[in-house]
């Protein structure tokens, strides 16, 4: 059995050729992965919270899901170093993302979810790798 380092070196082929809707699904049913932890690792959060976001996200509100495979990828890089700020900016969007219940409506809800959405535009803008310009 593979542990949850060799499936976290191998997330390179989940973060391109996969999302984290995607990769949720495995972890489901008689047949789902047993490596919880790897999940969390590459995305940030919990696989049954982005089973939650998969069926909160059916009408099309995609932001958390971009956000969750921006992550993995920087993860998954290796050859490249994510940057600290980026680690710590994702950390605090999972945070607030996570104390909103996980609700998605912060990329179109007034003051509600204003942190939330705040976090989440602060990664967009922030340097991913170290070796970035």
């Amino acid at each position: 059995m593979e542990s949850d380092i060799d499936i976290i070196q191998e997330g390179t082929t989940m973060a391109y050729d996969g999302d984290a809707a995607v990769y949720a699904v495995l972890y489901e049913g008689l047949n789902r992965r047993c490596n919880p932890s790897a999940f969390k690792e590459l995305y940030g959060i919990h696989h049954a919270d982005m089973v939650k976001i998969n069926e909160l996200t059916s009408l099309g509100d995609k932001e958390t899901i971009n956000i969750l495979n921006i992550h993995t990828e920087v993860q998954a890089d290796s050859h490249r170093t994510g940057t600290d700020k980026f680690s710590l900016r994702f950390a605090e969007f999972v945070q607030l993302f996570q104390g909103s219940g996980c609700d998605e409506c912060y990329s179109t809800t007034g003051l509600q979810w204003v942190d939330v959405a705040c976090a989440y535009q602060s990664i967009l803008e922030c340097q991913r790798y170290e070796d970035s310009t």
